[in-house]
């Protein structure tokens, strides 16, 4: 669970995927206003800021995607940067697929014994 405070954003992710459904359930801890982002209008070129909102977006994406990937190294007890190669060759193997902390495994691999 995380806690976001004003002026914060959550789910930004899920703003940027489009049809995947939302997982991240909200509650406030007073009262709040909440605003949804249209991605495909944000982002468009010809929108006043659209360069200024894009960068800011692939900011926040980016510090979180690496936290999340520290976060996992740590709890593997594992190199970072060789954790990253192996789940990169398991996605480009069509073993899984993962998206921030959400790992979905495509097929069984063989046990060895």
């Amino acid at each position: 669970m995380g806690l976001a405070r004003s002026g914060e954003v959550f789910a930004e992710a899920y703003a940027c995927l489009g049809g995947e459904p939302l997982e991240v359930a909200v509650l406030a801890a007073a009262d709040a206003e909440v605003l949804f982002l249209n991605s495909v209008q944000a982002l468009s070129c010809a929108r006043p800021g659209a360069a200024e909102f894009t960068r800011n977006l692939l900011t926040i994406l980016a510090g979180r995607n690496l936290t999340l990937t520290r976060k996992l190294a740590d709890y593997l007890a594992v190199d970072r940067s060789a954790m990253s190669t192996a789940l990169g060759k398991l996605r480009d193997e069509g073993v899984l697929t993962f998206q921030k902390n959400h790992f979905h495994l495509l097929q069984q691999m063989e046990q060895t014994d």
